[in-house]
């Protein structure tokens, strides 16, 4: 809702659900462990807008890919992640005119590639393992721009979007409690 109590943003109601599997393969070497896998998703959102009578709903598919690398001796992992995501959209209301204006051509496409590194380390002291760990993470995200027209002869158009972030953490805790 709006700052102003003469002016109103507005609200809206959101029921999502979706769906996550994968298949996922390891391997041992000497010195390292190798975890790959393929994943899949699915989500699909419905809202209805309190303002205006109508509503709309969204689903996605995405499909990625992953590679975990942990060395035996260090500790140390590497994480590689890449998906990519399809998205369609569509929406119908009336307006406080009371026409009613529906597209159903929203489409758009994201990709996401992300790196991270971190190291475990460890300290005994009697029945109980101390443990720290470090990371640094850095994705990068890219959805492409896409247009749709409306039912009232409005057209609409995104531009390309980029993110890229990086992530510094530290989890620790303590196991044998």
């Amino acid at each position: 809702a709006g700052s102003r109590s003469d002016y109103r943003v507005g609200g809206y109601g959101n029921r999502y659900w979706g769906f996550a599997g994968g298949f996922n393969r390891t391997g041992f070497g000497d010195k390292w462990i190798h975890y790959k896998g393929l994943m899949l998703r699915h989500l699909q959102s419905s809202y209805t807008p309190e303002d205006y009578a109508g509503s709309g709903k969204i689903y996605g598919r995405t499909a990625g890919v992953y590679s975990t690398w942990l060395n035996r001796e260090s500790r140390a992992y590497y994480d590689l992640v890449a998906n990519i995501a399809r998205y369609k959209g569509s929406y119908g209301l009336t307006n406080y005119a009371g026409k009613r204006v529906e597209s159903d051509e929203a489409r758009l496409n994201a990709y996401m590639l992300s790196a991270e590194t971190g190291r475990r380390m460890e300290k005994q002291d009697g029945g109980k393992t101390y443990w720290w760990q470090p990371e640094a993470q850095l994705s990068y995200w890219f959805t492409r721009g896409y247009g749709f027209s409306l039912s009232n002869g409005l057209s609409a158009e995104t531009d390309n979007f980029r993110s890229l972030m990086g992530r510094f953490g530290f989890r620790a805790g303590v196991d044998g409690l």
